[in-house]
Order: structure tokens, then sequence, then C-alpha cells
């Protein structure tokens, strides 16, 4: 796909930007993070002209309502108990399980990988956070797959389950937090686990970037609400990054996916 730029020029909101939002102070939490955890986002609007117009900026995967109804069934059959799974377990499971299944068919072997989910501690730690906090005030879900251990447990419920166990973990664990210093330790103990997995160099490593119930839809900057919502780019390889959507009352998923060429040749065979 060849992107041209036909025109260029500035829009000016219809309302100014209050003077409370003008300024905002950025917590060292935010400033801790890694750049590659600050992705630009693009917001699409409808044409006041009442013609439709798509704006295409990257390949794109979109699992709608249906299909995410279909995967939850498929996952919850061997799920032991009551518990079902939500559409982020799902989703982040069935690209986890595909991801391996490419990484198997590249090196001849079933590989050891671990996963970082991203996690928003907002409402989920003992502390109060301004509603109108700003920043990544995140401490990412783990988990792994073990490949010796977990060789005949590759189904989609069996990764269901990882990333369930690691987001359950990380929410007990937030929730233990009271204090500034509880929270810098957190944050630095998971940060120094992820980079130890990512130089080990018989595993692969895998960040997942959820927007979904993030309130990105709700934004107003001067122009109505967005009718969609999404990133630019996903920096580096081996990351996604999905977004919920209401389309006609249905959620929908749009992921964005960043691979290596020959892991997405695997995972996205062209047709001759």
């Amino acid at each position: 796909m060849n992107v041209q730029i036909l025109s260029k020029k500035l829009t000016t909101p219809s309302s100014p930007t209050p003077s409370h939002f003008r300024n905002h102070k950025v917590s060292w939490l935010s400033m801790f993070q890694s750049p590659l955890m600050y992705l630009p986002n693009i917001f699409y609007y409808p044409s006041s002209t009442g013609g439709e117009k798509k704006v295409e900026i990257q390949k794109r995967f979109v699992f709608n309502g249906a299909a995410i109804s279909k995967m939850k069934a498929v996952a919850s059959t061997n799920i032991l108990g009551s518990r079902q799974p939500t559409r982020v377990e799902v989703v982040t499971a069935l690209m986890w399980k595909a991801l391996t299944m490419v990484a198997r068919a590249k090196h001849g072997r079933l590989r050891p990988s671990f996963l970082v989910h991203s996690f928003n501690l907002r409402g989920k730690i003992a502390m109060p956070v301004p509603d109108n906090s700003l920043g990544n005030f995140t401490n990412p879900a783990l988990a792994r797959f073990t490949a010796d251990d977990d060789e005949n447990k590759v189904e989609l419920d069996h990764f269901v389950d990882r990333v369930h166990d690691g987001i359950r973990k990380r929410v007990k664990d937030s929730a233990r937090i009271s204090s500034d210093d509880y929270l810098f330790s957190s944050v630095v103990s998971t940060k120094t686990e992820m980079i130890e997995e990512f130089h080990r160099s018989d595993a692969d490593f895998y960040m997942f970037n959820s927007w979904c119930r993030m309130p990105v839809n709700e934004v107003d900057f001067g122009w109505g609400k967005p009718g969609w919502f999404s990133a630019v780019v996903v920096p580096g390889h081996n990351m996604l990054s999905f977004h919920g959507h209401y389309i006609k009352m249905a959620m929908e998923f749009e992921e964005w996916v960043s691979l290596e060429e020959d892991d997405d040749m695997l995972l996205f065979p062209r047709k001759s």
C-alpha cells in the first residue's frame, strides 16, 4: 500500500482548550517508562461534507463481535469452573498461540516465550489516584510459556489460562500497593524481570498493549468525539497493540501487529 499526502492544513478546534487542561505534571512513573511505551495515535472523524473518506495508515486486523464470541466459546470449553475469559484474554491468547506456532515452524521446535501485557494501575492500587492523572500509570502483567513443561499444552484454552493467571497476579499484587515506596519497588521489580527475559537468546519476547476500556473514544479536542481510534505505528518487532470499538452496539477489536518480515510471512502467508 502506498500512502500519499494530498494536502496539509491546520484545523482550529471549535472551542479553545480550557486553562486547567493546558499544563500537566508528568509523574516519575511515566518518566520511568521506556520510549517504546509511548505510541503515537490517530483519531478519525466523520466528514463534515457527508462524504465517506477512508484513511489507511497500516495493515490492520479486525475481530468482529461474532468472531470473538466464538473464540470465547472454544476457550471456555476446557476451562475449569464457571470463569468466562474476557475478550482481551482471548484475543491475546490467540495471538500468543499463533506466534508460538510461528516460532516452532521457524526453529523446528517449541521455544519458551515471555509475554508482557500492559496493565492500567488506575483504580487497582490502594492509593488515591486523581481521575485526570496524565501519563502511563502502568505496571505490566507477565506470563510465560516454558516449552519443555508446556509442550502438551498448546491449545487456545491453555494460553487463555496463562494470560488470565498473569493478569490476576498483577491485580492481586497491585491491590497491596499503599505507598509510593511500595509502588516504586513493584515497578522496579517488574522492569528487572522484563529486562532479564528480554536478553535471553533462547526465548521469544512478546509485548501486548491494550487500549480497551480506556475512554479514548470519548476524548473531545474541539471537533466532537472521534468515530474511530487507532495507533499510528507500533514500534519494534514482536509488539501487538489492540483497541476496542463499539460498532452498532457490538464490540470490535482492531489489532496492529509488528513482526520481523520472516515471522510475518509465516503468520500471514501470501497468496500465490
